[in-house]
């Protein structure tokens, strides 16, 4: 396949984040095509998951651009996380919610006709018995 018949699904361009003491991610530059499959190597500290988390609109770049799937980390945050998934090295909250306060959570912020369907929902321990239909 041509490679510029290909359409970018991620675009990079000088994308940076900076703290107090540290640059975590320095005026990174790359594209993701689409069918690619791409990772992200290096050590502990390297920025991975600082690159990941902005991507994901999840903090916010010190300087640079970037795209994904042609939404704008700036101008188009709402849409982009409409469109993507996303799942971080870990996840603390099966410490301190049960799976019916997990899924309330973000069905809350995600997808308001699930959270109602969800209060509609009782949880045991032997599992899930629904006792409403969704409308």
């Amino acid at each position: 396949m041509n490679i510029d018949a290909q359409s970018i699904v991620i675009q990079v361009e000088d994308l940076s984040k900076d703290y107090t003491d540290i640059s975590a991610v320095n005026s990174l530059n790359f594209n993701v095509f689409e069918g690619e499959v791409f990772g992200l190597l290096g050590p502990n500290g390297a920025g991975k998951t600082t690159l990941v988390e902005m991507l994901a609109g999840l903090i916010i770049p010190s300087s640079g651009s970037a795209r994904v799937l042609g939404f704008d980390l700036y101008g188009d945050l709402f849409k982009l996380k409409s469109q993507i998934g996303i799942q971080l090295q870990s996840s603390s909250y099966h410490q301190y919610l049960t799976l019916k306060e997990i899924l309330e959570l973000f069905a809350f912020w995600k997808f308001w006709k699930f959270w109602k369907f969800l209060n509609c929902l009782h949880f045991r321990n032997w599992g899930i018995v629904v006792s409403c239909f969704l409308t």
